[in-house]
């Protein structure tokens, strides 16, 4: 590769790096075209992208940036999961790939600007989507108001009791 080619494709991965939510860095030794291919495919409806970089480009394309136990992880055959989007949802597709696809394995990477390990992401996985934490929060704001409605519905109901007792009362004293 002229020196030229690997300028743009450090740039891409630049590029690549400032756009993301998420990237996941993996070793893909072991698998085979057809299986990296569905991965790629299963990844695209999330706005995800599967790549393979030389290690020696991600490290000038990261060079700039202050990720401590980066560097060290750029051993082997690495491949980069992008997540432009969401945060979760890449990193649950890898995940449910891996368990189908042992020969992958997640290295490490980077959420939120700042370096995380394997054990992060594979935590990161476990998590529900954003749109089902959404909901658990909204259920869990409007517990309260269902609550205090149910409670004015039982006072309005022993006040009712109450009323037709005294009026029961009445009817048998007259």
């Amino acid at each position: 590769m002229q020196k030229q080619e690997k300028s743009k494709v450090v740039t891409t991965i630049k590029e690549k790096l400032d756009k993301s939510k998420v990237v996941i860095l993996t070793d893909y030794k072991g698998l085979k075209m057809s299986q990296m291919s569905a991965l790629r495919k299963s990844l695209r409806p999330l706005d995800a992208e599967f790549k393979v970089f030389k290690n020696t480009l991600i490290n000038l394309a990261v060079k700039d940036k202050s990720l401590e136990g980066f560097s060290k992880l750029l051993s082997g055959s690495t491949a980069v999961l992008f997540g432009y989007k969401d945060q979760v949802m890449p990193a649950k597709t890898l995940a449910k790939f891996m368990s189908e696809n042992e020969k992958l394995t997640i290295k490490g990477g980077i959420l939120d600007g700042g370096f995380v390990d394997a054990a992060m992401l594979k935590s990161l996985a476990k998590l529900p989507s954003r749109e089902v934490l959404l909901s658990k929060m909204m259920a869990s704001m409007q517990a309260p108001l269902y609550n205090f409605v149910g409670d004015l519905k039982g006072v309005v109901r022993k006040f009712v009791y109450a009323l037709n007792a005294v009026k029961e009362k009445k009817e048998r004293s007259s």
